[in-house]
């Protein structure tokens, strides 16, 4: 759903009169958990090297979970669903001493990735340990080192082993040019630099859009990256790593049918006057900022900041006035990726002990509420009449 919102409060601030349109979000509407049946999901390996073989997937019978028995090349286990606008979440847990090497989860995924050299999706990978290896024979690429903690990183087309385990992308045309590899986006929060324990379970959430991952760990946030990111399945990933088991799988809807934020903070907060200027935040907590523009622009410049799409930072727009004697509206349209959209809609005039009374027209029937704020000594009674009221 795409909501287009304007609300309203007018404002006097000092000798300016300040009609705002603007509206708080609060950014997304959840839809309901459904329990994941893993009997619907695939296995698919990528190509065994010299000693690691493809992986083997055994779901329980009631479809709840899991278990990942072998130490092999990469191995997913992608779902039967998109992952786009989902929250999902559940457990993972390594039940062995045996090993340290990569467990985790990719998004994005598409079937028959393995063997796609057009393949972009997501991966999150957690290490237990530093340790570098060479795979050898049919891998051409060199060694790498795997680093121990929490990443996530960009697979393009078919990454060698190597590739995979150095979170690298090798320039070798005869085996793995750069339109095959791994780009590492970021490492965990907390976690970056930490292995994961045996025999302790570690409950995952994940958000995904095509502008934002956000991933937790045990409810904290571990990694959030924007970006531009391709629609595909949820996949379980493991990695020369055995005995590990995912269970309790949930996924629910993430519908943001909410408009951003736009309001009007103030006059000559950004700096001091002249020229007078007008503060004007924007915001979205749900799928984020897709655009901001300004509309109308009379008698006033506007500096709208440059800000990644999809981002759920505040940015501050301000208004300079140009002509202090004359009357300046600004218009900023505030949209999300949703494509929710809110205007701020304010109307800044100077009213001085010479003007006596200042007609403002255009305005809309709604605006009623002037809130006045003397810009110095007042001496005088000062009436404002909205609309007849």
């Amino acid at each position: 759903m795409v909501n287009t919102c304007r609300r309203s409060r007018a404002l006097i601030v000092g000798a300016a009169v300040l009609l705002l349109l603007g509206f708080f979000g609060q950014g997304r509407v959840l839809g309901s958990t459904t329990a994941v049946d893993l009997i619907a999901w695939t296995a698919e390996s990528y190509p065994a090297v010299s000693g690691f073989g493809p992986g083997v997937w055994t779901v329980a019978p009631d479809g709840l979970s899991v278990f990942q028995s072998v130490n092999g090349q990469p191995t997913l286990f992608h779902s039967d669903f998109n992952a786009f606008n989902t929250m999902v979440e559940g457990k993972i847990r390594v039940e062995t001493t045996g090993d340290d090497d990569f467990i985790g989860f990719a998004l994005g995924f598409e079937p028959g990735d393995s063997s796609n050299p057009l393949a972009d999706y997501l991966l999150i990978d957690w290490k237990q340990g530093n340790q570098g290896f060479d795979f050898g024979s049919p891998s051409c690429t060199p060694r790498s080192t795997a680093p121990r903690g929490l990443a996530v990183s960009r697979v393009s087309g078919v990454p060698t082993a190597d590739e995979f385990w150095g979170h690298t992308n090798f320039d070798s045309p005869a085996c793995s040019d750069l339109s095959n590899g791994l780009t590492e986006l970021a490492r965990g929060t907390n976690l970056g630099s930490t292995g994961w324990t045996d025999f302790r379970e570690y409950a995952f959430r994940f958000e995904f859009n095509s502008t934002s991952l956000k991933v937790f760990v045990d409810d904290i946030l571990e990694i959030d990256i924007a970006g531009s990111f391709s629609d595909g399945r949820l996949a379980f990933y493991n990695f020369s790593q055995s005995h590990v088991r995912y269970s309790g799988f949930e996924v629910a809807s993430l519908v943001d049918d909410v408009p951003p934020r736009c309001e009007v903070i103030g006059v000559n907060i950004a700096h001091a006057a002249p020229p007078t200027n007008l503060l004007v935040e924007v915001e979205d907590a749900g799928s984020g900022l897709d655009a901001i523009n300004g509309l109308v622009v009379s008698n006033a410049t506007v500096n709208i900041p440059a800000f990644s799409v999809g981002t759920n930072a505040v940015i501050q727009v301000v208004a300079d006035k140009i002509d202090e004697s004359k009357r300046s509206r600004v218009e900023i349209q505030a949209i999300d990726v949703a494509g929710n959209s809110s205007t701020c809609d304010p109307v800044l005039a100077t009213l001085t002990r010479d003007s006596r009374t200042l007609p403002l027209t255009g305005i809309p029937s709604k605006e009623r509420y002037p809130t006045i704020s003397p810009n110095g000594p007042v001496r005088s009674l000062v009436m404002a009449n909205v609309n007849g009221r």
